[in-house]
């Protein structure tokens, strides 16, 4: 089985601009010089090699060569086809990566961790398991997860599940996290990224394959979706909606979106949260408040609404 998406060059933009910790607009330059240096390289018959990554040659043709006049060499090509191989680290990850990776946050090691690594393994994934969300976080950029399991009891999921939703290039892995049963109705400390599904102790392993698993194989392999989906849980406490506007306005500056629109979506986001929390305190003395952004190629929108 092989995951692949499509990767435009505006998302190469986003991503080079939060790499470097510049504008999309400086990234964009520093991209199109970069095309526009291997296009010359490229053109002239060289051998471009990028560092632990792609050796790039043009394909096709014969090496002319013209002794009379100076020593001139140059290779006409008789088509135009770019010759791309993957060389050094890439190789060695690609060569290790070839099936898609789960992994699996939890403090233990036991039958639960056996049961899962061979339910995924006999569909041709693999299962890593970790102690904590911060290995996951060291992992990942070598190897990227497709999916995403986790018990709550583990050390830096949170963290963990922020990277992953307030980033358009993992926005789309899918989580699942694993609850005590008094978890249910226990309110907000804080500001909570969700996971995409909740599964609450205690469980029968064939109800959490068919409720959680079953889910994961239909969402694994899957082309990415172009749209954007953020989903948090708050209190209706002043610093917790403040930490939700600053959450916004990450996740749109790693969108690359324009700056006039960045602060128009995030006065109208910040107006959804606070409509949200006079709605709620109409008439109860706390309430949970869950927000919802949105982003598409259609366009943006964002909402609040009150969970008593």
């Amino acid at each position: 089985m092989t995951h692949s998406t499509r990767v435009t060059s505006t998302e190469l933009v986003r991503e080079v601009a939060q790499r470097l910790r510049v504008t999309p607009e400086q990234a964009s330059q520093y991209v199109q010089a970069v095309c526009e240096t291997l296009r010359n390289f490229l053109q002239q018959g060289s051998v471009v090699e990028l560092g632990d990554l792609l050796s790039l040659a043009v394909s096709g043709g014969a090496e002319l060569r013209e002794d009379e006049s100076g020593g001139f060499s140059a290779y006409a090509p008789s088509s135009r086809g770019i010759a791309a191989k993957p060389i050094g680290a890439l190789k060695s990850d690609l060569d290790r990566s070839c099936r898609a990776s789960i992994y699996y946050i939890s403090r233990g090691d036991g039958h639960f961790t056996e049961l899962l690594s061979d339910h995924f393994g006999r569909r041709g994934w693999q299962l890593i398991h970790t102690r904590n969300g911060m290995e996951v976080q060291t992992r990942m950029e070598r190897n990227p997860p497709v999916a995403l399991i986790f018990e709550s009891h583990a050390e830096g999921w949170g963290e963990l599940l922020r990277e992953l939703k307030c980033d358009p290039m993992t926005n789309w892995v899918p989580a699942v996290g694993i609850f005590p049963a008094e978890a249910k109705d226990a309110p907000a400390s804080g500001l909570v990224i969700r996971p995409d599904d909740v599964i609450y102790e205690p469980f029968d392993f064939a109800d959490f394959i068919r409720k959680a698993a079953s889910g994961l194989a239909e969402r694994v392999g899957a082309p990415r979706r172009d749209a954007f989906e953020l989903e948090m849980t708050l209190s209706g406490g002043i610093k917790d909606r403040k930490d939700a506007k600053e959450t916004l306005e990450e996740v749109l500056f790693r969108c690359g979106l324009p700056e006039r629109f960045n602060t128009d979506l995030g006065a109208a986001f910040a107006e959804a949260l606070d409509n949200a929390y006079r709605h709620g305190h109409k008439n109860v003395d706390c309430c949970l408040i869950e927000a919802r952004l949105i982003l598409d190629p259609d366009g943006a929108t964002d909402s609040g609404s009150v969970v008593n």
